[in-house]
């Protein structure tokens, strides 16, 4: 979990740093900062592609892929096919307000977790909003029941409607 998360941070930094790919599988091949070292050193350089930030703007024009999937959710009505449902077992006391605000963070940090798909003069358009709420949902249940309400979790969005994604927390009792 956490090992592949600080790879990626380091696959990054190299990149920034000396300006070129290292691929994933070479930190598994070259476990020792002398042996990564004297691979980077091999690597052809190439030009750093740093992600920069677009010109704030009411609307942004959506993407091939986005743009795809929305005709077909118009026209066909796909339902939920493009849909990531996702669940987590935590395990011990968990600081539910802690939890609330590492949620807010994100949404504030990420602007993708508070854009919305709108039309303006006909053509889709993203709307990334200042702020969003998030509905927040706890429920008490019995781990017989979980499969069941897993289930019904994933169901359509108002593209319209900013946040397109949804969580709840359930509480599983004796």
């Amino acid at each position: 979990g956490g090992h592949s998360l600080k790879i990626t941070v380091l696959i990054a930094k190299v990149q920034k740093a000396f300006s070129v790919t290292l691929p994933y599988g070479e930190i598994f091949s070259r476990p020792t900062v002398k042996e990564l070292s004297e691979r980077i050193a091999l690597l052809t350089k190439g030009e750093s592609k740093e992600i920069v930030s677009a010109e704030p703007r009411e609307y942004y024009p959506l993407s091939s892929k986005q743009k795809r999937i929305y005709v077909m959710e118009q026209m066909e009505g796909i339902g939920t096919a493009y849909h990531i449902t996702s669940a987590f077992v935590l395990e011990g006391t968990l600081d539910k307000e802690r939890l609330s605000q590492a949620i807010d963070s994100l949404i504030t940090r990420h602007a993708s977790l508070r854009t919305s798909i709108v039309t303006v003069d006909g053509q889709p358009m993203q709307k990334v909003h200042a702020k969003v709420q998030v509905k927040r949902t706890l429920r008490q249940v019995q781990m017989a029941d979980v499969e069941g309400i897993l289930g019904q979790f994933a169901r359509k969005f108002d593209l319209s409607r900013a946040p397109l994604f949804r969580m709840e927390l359930l509480e599983l009792g004796p």
